[in-house]
């Protein structure tokens, strides 16, 4: 089963239901600190706690911009990490090739540089 995370209408983000839900559990890590009620938002879209779907189409422009900074974030302690990390370490590089997609989405959505 594969995750869904909406950017905007124009773009969707749709990777295997295993990388969603590491991805979004790992980017909620990074936003606990800071933003816990969109942390545990973008928990509860987790296949394991609903049919696997984000909508930050709807964030304000802060919890956006943090959302794209936790994802920056996710990616470079993913790649510093390395595939030692991984169950199965062939998955590497798809699961950083599906985390660099999602960041390319939410890099360009204009409201990337929207100002709350």
């Amino acid at each position: 089963m594969a995750g869904t995370l909406i950017v905007n209408e124009q773009a969707i983000w749709m990777p295997p239901g295993w990388v969603f839900d590491n991805v979004l559990g790992d980017v909620a890590a990074e936003l606990q600190s800071r933003m816990p009620a969109l942390a545990a938002r973008i928990l509860d879209g987790r296949t394991d706690r609903s049919v696997g779907y984000f909508d930050c189409a709807s964030l304000e422009p802060d919890a956006f911009r943090e959302l794209l900074h936790a994802v920056e974030r996710t990616l470079e302690r993913t790649i510093a990490a390395g595939a030692g990390g991984f169950h199965d370490p062939s998955g590497f590089p798809g699961y950083i090739r599906h985390l660099r997609d999602l960041l390319a989405l939410i890099r360009e959505a204009p409201r990337a540089g929207e100002r709350g």
